[in-house]
């Protein structure tokens, strides 16, 4: 019987690191990966170096929903950190 419990920790710790790397690349395209796919979105789009407020609508549409979108996924998961792990509070800062 002990085994096994040893084996279901294991399990939901691996599980917890699996969608706290999740959380972690959620978190860095907001800064990274979303803008610069909506900019290279937006230059496909135009046809010259010089455009007018199109592309610039298309990124910045873009890249509102997709943060959006991604904010939403960030908290979806913290909410299966939070069932996998048991853990919901935080710590006082002394």
């Amino acid at each position: 019987m002990g085994s096994n419990a040893h084996t279901v920790r294991a399990g939901r710790g691996v599980a917890a690191s699996l969608v706290f790397l999740a959380m972690l690349v959620a978190a860095f395209a907001l800064w990274t990966a979303i803008p610069l796919t909506w900019i290279y979105i937006a230059s496909k789009v135009s046809h010259t170096q010089f455009p007018s407020g199109g592309p610039y609508a298309v990124v910045a549409g873009g890249i509102l929903v997709s943060v959006l979108i991604d904010a939403w996924l960030i908290g979806r998961l913290n909410t299966l950190y939070v069932r996998i792990t048991g853990t919901n509070r935080l710590h006082p800062i002394r």
